[in-house]
């Protein structure tokens, strides 16, 4: 199985429905059949809970309760030092 890591922006824009349909429902298979998990961080639920847009959140936390694979990275510190770095990267 092979892992694939979506930052905030990524996981909301899918939930968003803001990318292709196709490329959402690829991802969606190849979850649904294994092939692939999406990991999880700690730093996706402190973002999400941050989230000012009642809508949004929501989308967002039936879209990760409906991965069928996903895996809860629990050492969150190097994740949550690269999220900053490439925050910073981009401003």
């Amino acid at each position: 199985m092979k892992l694939i890591y979506l930052d905030q922006k990524g996981i909301s824009n899918i939930a968003k429905g803001k990318v292709l349909q196709k490329d959402a429902e690829e991802v969606k298979r190849l979850v649904d059949e294994g092939l692939v998990a999406v990991v999880i961080a700690p730093t996706h639920a402190v973002e999400t809970a941050l989230c000012g847009d009642k809508a949004l959140r929501e989308c967002i936390i039936d879209y990760v309760d409906n991965l069928k694979s996903r895996l809860w990275l629990r050492i969150s510190e190097w994740i949550l030092q690269k999220e900053v770095e490439q925050w910073f990267r981009g401003r």
